[in-house]
Formats: C-alpha cells, sequence, structure tokens
C-alpha cells in the first residue's frame, strides 16, 4: 500500500514514526515492495537508527542486493519453513556466510533443534504469528531470540513470567 493508502487505517510514514518517537528502540520492517529497501535504509541512517533496523523480507535475493549498500543494519529472512525444503542446514549455512542476521519462520515450524541448527551458524532465530500465550512459552522455551506478537500486553506478562521463573 502506498502511504497515503496506509494513513487511512492509521499508519504513520517512516519518517512520522521516527520523528515522534525518536529511534531508541529496534524496529522491524518487512519489505513488501521491491526496491523499497533503499529507501527505508537511507531513511533510517538519515535519523541514526540503523544500527536498530531490521529489514526482512521472504526473497533472499532482495536482502542480499541490500548488503552492498549497509553498515550494520540487520537482515532477516522471513519466510516459510516448507519454503526451504530438505536443504534447511544448508540453507542455514548460507545465510551464515552471508551475514544474514536471522530467519523469520512462523512459529510452528520451530523446535528447540531447529533453533540450535541457526544459532550453529550464528543466525538469530525469529518466529512470527505468535498470539496465544501457550505459544509465546513454547517459543521462549525453544530458546527462540525474538518474536513477533500483535497482542503486547500478553507478551509483556508472558515474558514477564518466563524471566522470572
Amino acid at each position: 500500500m502506498r502511504a497515503v493508502e496506509l494513513a487511512e487505517w492509521g499508519v504513520p510514514r517512516l519518517a512520522d514514526l521516527y520523528d515522534a518517537l525518536g529511534v531508541d528502540y529496534e524496529l522491524s520492517v518487512d519489505l513488501k515492495v521491491p526496491g523499497v529497501g533503499s529507501k527505508i535504509l537511507a531513511l533510517a541512517r538519515d535519523r541514526g537508527a540503523a544500527a536498530r533496523l531490521w529489514l526482512c523480507a521472504p526473497d533472499l535475493a532482495t536482502l542480499l542486493d541490500l548488503r552492498g549498500e549497509m553498515t550494520d543494519t540487520h537482515l532477516v529472512h522471513s519466510t516459510r519453513r516448507r519454503a526451504l525444503g530438505d536443504g534447511i542446514e544448508r540453507h542455514a549455512a548460507e545465510l551464515g556466510r552471508e551475514r544474514v542476521a536471522a530467519i523469520n519462520l512462523h512459529h510452528t515450524a520451530w523446535t528447540s533443534g531447529l533453533v540450535a541448527l541457526f544459532h550453529r551458524f550464528d543466525v538469530a532465530a525469529f518466529a512470527w504469528d505468535v498470539q496465544e500465550a501457550r505459544h509465546l512459552r513454547a517459543m521462549l522455551a525453544a530458546g527462540i531470540d525474538a518474536l513477533y506478537c500483535d497482542r503486547v500486553e500478553r507478551m509483556v506478562a508472558v515474558v514477564g513470567e518466563f524471566e522470572s521463573s
């Protein structure tokens, strides 16, 4: 969607987000349109936020094309487990070799063994669509490095429980 269309849903432009909140937080942005990564990276760099920016894309080539422009922004390969087929260890090795910081899979794909596999290649394990408390707990127990949840209050409560236990 274009920025004007997103505004109708109350979604601010990235520049407006940085203006309102500053840059002292990690920000993950899904690259949904070809060529948009360079513009997002340039804006983040302009605002001094590049080191805390995580650019996510399902197409690994899109991410690797950005690597030449980057200094310390993080790349995240967002995909589905089935898209990796039987070559998951080879993929983990490739991400590590290409300096892709993380892989982001649907929470149902993760096991502690799979997390350990990616960690072996210095690739962080992210989980998306983690909405229910039992799923949040399972991901934390599996050693997930980051997760995406639409229910912030629930997520904060479960993470608090997990850290205090």
